[in-house]
């Protein structure tokens, strides 16, 4: 009877989870054919009840199943994390990246007790060698990307826009949490996720080119991604084998090659390559609207972990300089960018003078120009993820978010500079794991206080309050585009209500980034 109850909730979850989808597409036509906004807020209105009575369903679900007891939470995630990545070669394997990756290891993923029931009631033949019942933040983690197939907001379905984030960056990170001894993995991650000229990411491929995601160990490029939202996955492919190329050889052995995965619309594929850019295995195409398929892309993480511990070993044992490493520096055609500069109205100067000016303990990056005959080159140093990708989780690193943005801003100002566009993809965070301090990072579009900005020219967030009443971009704006930020970054959050005066005040335009610097709130 217990198991029929659980079975008859699992239905219900599903139903509605089409439900929401189903309502959802309701609310996108009737936005597409104009219909009147009544009927469209009534639509919302009936997607946000189907959305709560899916989440009281499935905690019924979860109780029930704890409750009768079907399965029973065992295992330290540290040893989960061995387990799942697998036994570890002593040296470089003679079977190279590709036998590495391939090599038939018995690996299942770790899931909350009342998932591991249902799904094993629903087709055991398929999910028994999958997945192991445990609770902890790395089941956690793994459930919910097996069972939601919406977006990180709940809005849409789930497409490589953010799926190749979730699905790969974020259990990439709970893995390399959870880890213990012998398998604790350094690296970072960076995405590129607008057109811009200065990221603190290093280019992981040839110059003038930059994949839409980097993963670097040691100084080298080990993981390269391509995401497309939608559109052509072969294009997504193509591109990503031409971006994937190593520059320099000498600096990979023993290692015989790098990872990638190409990825459009709900389709993502991962391949190994060897140092000429060349595809030596690919796996099959995942869908990732598929529950197993999503299952299986996690596996293939695993496998892709596993292989960067063993590429994290052998090039730690051959270390090189961060000047000599191929990734880091990223050449960008003088034309492109003079060009580029222009149709932001600022310029090259300006642009040389706000890369001089970071020491990564003002709030902004130490940069190296390098400008040759018809190239400039932006050296930086690897930092951790933006704040896109790793908004703060509470208020601590909240407060530390308000004061390197801050401190970045003012030493801008001080040199009678702006920044123009301190949006959450612009400030990463310091080191990869620790959240105590930001880098305000992307300076490509920082102006002099002088610059003159025709009546259309705007950037992508400004609003009504970012320019002051003669159209100029002012110091003030800087400040105000900050507060809107940390207001976005506060919003629902359990410290909402303590960091709302702080925001407003930012917001006020009465504060210099100086004086903010001294509120009460960051004290």
């Amino acid at each position: 009877m217990a198991q029929q109850s659980i079975d008859r909730l699992w239905s219900e979850v599903q139903r509605t989870e089409q439900q929401i989808g189903e309502q959802q597409k309701k609310i996108e036509k009737a936005i597409e054919d104009e219909k009147p906004q009544k009927l469209i807020d009534s639509y919302t209105e009936e997607k946000a009840r189907l959305v709560a009575y899916e989440k009281d369903l499935r905690q019924a679900w979860e109780r029930m199943a704890l409750q009768t007891q079907l399965i029973t939470p065992v295992g330290d995630p540290s040893k989960v994390v061995a387990d799942l990545v697998g036994p570890l070669p002593s040296g470089w394997p003679l079977g190279g990246l590709v036998g590495l990756i391939t090599e038939k290891v018995p690996r299942k993923l770790p899931v909350a007790p009342w998932l591991y029931a249902a799904l094993i009631d629903e087709d055991a033949s398929v999910w028994q060698d999958k997945i192991v019942p445990l609770d902890g933040k790395l089941a956690a983690c793994v459930t919910d990307r097996v069972v939601n197939a919406q977006s990180t907001d709940g809005n849409e379905q789930l497409t490589i826009s953010g799926g190749s984030e979730r699905l790969i960056g974020h259990f990439m990170q709970r893995l390399a949490e959870a880890a213990g001894d012998g398998y604790q993995l350094s690296y970072q991650t960076h995405r590129d996720a607008t057109v811009s000229f200065s990221r603190s990411a290093a280019s992981a491929v040839e110059a003038g080119t930059r994949p839409d995601c980097s993963i670097i160990v040691a100084l080298r490029h080990a993981v390269t991604g391509q995401d497309e939202k939608q559109g052509d996955f072969n294009s997504a492919y193509d591109d990503i084998v031409k971006k994937a190329a190593v520059c320099n050889v000498r600096h990979y052995a023993p290692v015989d090659g790098t990872l990638a995965y190409a990825a459009a619309g709900n389709y993502l594929q991962f391949f190994c390559l060897n140092l000429n850019g060349e595809v030596t295995y690919e796996t099959q195409q995942f869908d990732i609207s598929n529950p197993v398929h999503r299952a299986e892309v996690l596996l293939c993480v695993a496998a892709m972990f596993r292989a960067l511990l063993v590429m994290g070993k052998c090039w730690h044992a051959n270390p090189i300089k961060a000047e000599d490493a191929e990734n880091v520096p990223e050449g960008l055609e003088y034309q492109d960018l003079d060009a580029y500069l222009k149709a932001n109205f600022t310029e090259l100067v300006t642009f040389k003078a706000v890369h001089d000016l970071g020491n990564d303990k003002n709030g902004s990056p130490s940069a190296t120009l390098v400008v040759t005959k018809d190239k400039v080159h932006v050296n930086m140093p690897l930092f951790g993820p933006d704040l896109l990708h790793a908004p703060p989780e509470n208020e601590q690193s909240f407060k530390a978010v308000g004061r390197g943005l801050l401190q970045g801003l003012s030493m801008l100002h001080s040199k009678g500079l702006r920044h123009r566009d301190p949006r959450a993809p612009n400030v990463v965070w310091q080191h990869p794991v620790r959240r105590d301090a930001v880098i305000l990072v992307d300076l490509d579009l920082a102006c002099r206080s002088s610059a003159e900005l025709p009546e259309d020219f705007r950037l992508a967030d400004w609003d009504e309050g970012t320019l002051d009443g003669t159209r100029h971009y002012t110091a003030a704006s800087d400040v105000y585009q900050a507060g809107k930020l940390l207001q976005a970054l506060a919003a629902d959050k359990s410290w909402a209500g303590s960091a709302k005066q702080f925001c407003d005040d930012l917001l006020s335009k009465q504060l210099t980034a100086v004086d903010a610097l001294r509120h009460s709130y960051l004290a």
